[in-house]
Parts: structure tokens; C-alpha cells; sequence
């Protein structure tokens, strides 16, 4: 799980998919974009919450071309991130954030070489908010579905 430094040490937790299967998190890695580096074909899961905001489109790319080389066959990339509503970019001058349209993240991940497998609205957040919404990815080279993976 890649997110910016915690504020607590409570990890948010999010049902993306529902898997009869038993799942053991061997651990979780709370590091910077620039500061990871993946190990080769070591993940299942990459997981990326609310920290995309933070850097440019460029920056997205080249982070999510590095973290290919991590994914083990089969494995996924998970994207969570606020969407903006306006079909525009919206950049807040106050905490500096890029809070970007489905359409512009789903295009920065195919840049970056990946197809998503899966995209789903993150259910009862409240109106007054951004909509959040989550990206499976895979490699173009992985035939598995989803339903095989998790």
C-alpha cells in the first residue's frame, strides 16, 4: 500500500472485491512515491490511496511504469483517488491537490500501460464530498479475470 505518510496509524479499509478466498497481507509498505522501490515480481496487490493527487500527470506515469516491475503474474494495481465531478482538472490552491476526472486517471493508466479490469464508485460517502472511486489494474499481458485473481 503506497499513500502518503500516515496521520495515524489506522489504515482505511475498503471492499473492493468480495473473495471467498482467505487472504494474508504479508505486510504493508507506508512510503513515498519517490522513495519506493519495488521489488521485482514480489506483489500481488499494489495499493495506491490518495496520493496521486499529489503529483503531476507525468509524475502518475512514470510512478505507475515503475511499479509494473513489482507486480507478480497475475497481480494487480489498485487505484483509489477523489474524482472530480466537472470533466476538469481542479487544482486547490491550499493543500496544492490535483483532483483530476475518471476520464483523465483512466487515460494516465492506459499511458502507463496497464488496462483496467475493474473501476468501481466507493459506496456511502457523503454528497457534500468528492465522489472516490477505485481502478483495478493489470498488465495487457495477464488473460486472468478478475474473479481468477482475488
Amino acid at each position: 500500500m503506497i499513500r502518503r505518510p500516515p496521520r495515524s496509524t489506522l489504515f482505511p479499509y475498503t471492499t473492493l472485491f468480495r473473495s471467498e478466498k482467505l487472504c494474508k497481507i504479508e505486510r504493508f509498505i507506508c512510503s513515498g512515491l519517490h522513495e519506493f522501490e519495488p521489488e521485482i515480481k514480489k506483489y500481488d496487490v499494489i495499493w495506491v490511496q490518495w496520493v496521486l493527487s499529489h503529483i503531476p500527470e507525468k509524475g502518475v506515469v512514470r510512478f505507475l511504469q515503475k511499479a509494473k516491475c513489482g507486480l507478480k503474474n497475475g497481480g494487480l494495481l489498485v487505484i483509489k483517488e477523489n474524482i472530480s465531478s466537472s470533466n476538469v482538472i481542479e487544482r486547490d490552491e491550499h493543500d496544492f491537490t490535483i483532483t483530476r476526472p475518471a476520464s483523465i486517471i483512466r487515460q494516465l493508466i492506459r499511458n502507463a500501460g496497464y488496462i483496467i479490469a475493474k473501476e468501481q464508485k466507493q459506496n456511502k460517502f457523503p454528497s457534500e464530498l468528492y465522489d472516490v472511486r477505485m481502478f483495478a489494474c493489470r498488465l495487457p499481458n495477464d488473460s486472468r479475470s478478475i474473479k481468477e485473481t482475488v
